[in-house]
């Protein structure tokens, strides 16, 4: 229980009134005594104001006018007295309460659309903590947002989404849109669900989301569906590779480096930034490459292979764009005639969209082949976890969906182990002949 009063406790004649709380706590008393700002004179107060049937009007009128102002107040500190942690209730608790009751915090306005929230996202990405432990989201996580901006603007139309109403249904109905009726890939769509959830949840923390949020699946760790088709250069393709002529020295460049990215398995921004001759060490007879990998900030050790020694021996690439490498590979393979004709998904420039159909294997190289190259041409004949270490792969699961495959290594084993229990159960077949004949 708690109440509260108002007292004159001055010596002066006129003075401010002092707001005294008092309530008890496992069975002590207390009182808390703090100034407020109405001023009013001793004589009024301690003969007048508390006057029930005053005849003089201008005393009635004050009376009135005073508690008015005096009520709103003794409310506003009873309520945030119930609503407190009574340990943290001293006078410093209550002068703090009262400078909020003179001087409120003006309510934020704060904007629920869903499209405000994304392009929220974007303004502040310089600011957001990364996946590397730094400052500032990269350049292809602002355009990932900014994708999702486009998309969203698309699919709400003339209405204006709130963020709340971004539930586990509405999700359904968005990832059935985005998949069936605009046409992208599972992976993507799964890329877009991840990316507005993100924004879901930093909407969290300033206004109303829907409930059920964290039902909303998306395998954001899922980079490559099952419906991705692993397209690399095989060892034949790299020979022909090798052996076209080129016409210029800008795809003779652009040759160094594809060959490079396919017998070094790293991506295209290590492959121009990191495959350098200082990151190139001497270790006993042979030399590796020693750095850090850019995107997932990992310390890799890379076999320097005789492929590549010859190219280190010969001269390392000068640097280009990885948009122009894209462009060299391309047509590298293209005169090196690597026409097999392979399923695979491109996107369209003017739809934006992943179209799926066969093509001749050259239009899909790209810096990204090289990698995925090193790991298939080498799986299967080296340890599986040699091979991560040189593209930086985490886990095995991980690795293997890279390449589509499943991990089949308990096949083996079972087959191993029935066909020695069978070679087992043949030779006792064996010995008890033989036994049988020799007591004869």
């Amino acid at each position: 229980m708690a109440t509260v009063r108002l007292i004159y406790r001055s010596k002066k004649k006129r003075s401010q009134l002092t707001l005294r709380l008092r309530y008890s706590n496992n069975g002590n008393s207390f009182a808390i005594d703090a100034k407020i700002k109405e001023i009013v004179e001793r004589e009024y107060w301690e003969n007048k104001h508390f006057e029930k049937l005053s005849r003089d009007p201008i005393n009635q009128n004050r009376q009135v006018d005073l508690n008015n102002k005096l009520q709103p107040l003794k409310n506003f500190v009873l309520e945030r007295f119930y609503s407190a942690n009574i340990a943290e209730v001293d006078k410093r608790w209550l002068s703090h309460i009262l400078n909020q009751y003179y001087k409120p915090v003006e309510k934020e306005i704060i904007d629920e659309r869903a499209v405000y929230w994304i392009d929220y996202m974007i303004k502040t990405a310089s600011t957001r903590p990364n996946a590397k432990g730094g400052i500032g989201l990269s350049r292809s996580r602002i355009n990932s947002y900014k994708n999702l901006q486009k998309i969203f603007i698309k699919y709400q139309g003339s209405s204006q989404i709130l963020i709340k109403e971004l539930s586990k249904e509405w999700f359904e109905g968005f990832r059935k849109w985005l998949f069936e009726s605009e046409g992208y890939s599972l992976t993507y769509v799964n890329k877009k669900i991840s990316d507005l959830k993100t924004i879901c949840k930093e909407a969290k923390t300033k206004v109303e989301i829907a409930p059920d949020i964290d039902l909303v699946k998306s395998p954001r760790g899922t980079a490559y569906d099952h419906d991705m088709d692993v397209i690399y250069l095989t060892f034949e393709d790299l020979s022909k590779i090798e052996n076209v002529e080129l016409n210029s020295a800008a795809l003779e460049n652009a040759r160094k480096y594809l060959i490079l990215s396919c017998y070094t398995g790293q991506r295209g921004k290590d492959l121009i930034d990191r495959i350098v001759a200082e990151n190139f060490k001497k270790r006993g007879d042979h030399f590796v490459i020693r750095f850090i990998q850019k995107k997932v900030n990992k310390a890799v050790t890379i076999p320097v292979l005789p492929k590549v020694l010859e190219i280190y021996k010969n001269g390392l690439p000068y640097r280009v764009s990885i948009q122009k490498l894209n462009k060299h590979f391309k047509t590298i393979c293209q005169k090196a005639e690597i026409n097999e004709m392979v399923m695979g998904r491109l996107r369209d420039r003017k739809t934006g969209k992943g179209i799926k159909k066969l093509r001749p294997k050259w239009q899909y190289i790209g810096t990204h082949s090289g990698r995925r190259s090193f790991a298939s041409n080498h799986y299967g004949e080296l340890p599986t976890p040699i091979i991560m270490a040189v593209t930086g792969h985490k886990k095995e699961s991980s690795f293997l969906t890279y390449l589509n495959r499943d991990n089949e290594d308990h096949i083996d084993m079972f087959m191993d182990y029935y066909a020695k229990m069978n070679l087992k159960a043949k030779k006792q077949s064996n010995l008890t002949i033989v036994k049988n004949v020799s007591n004869q």
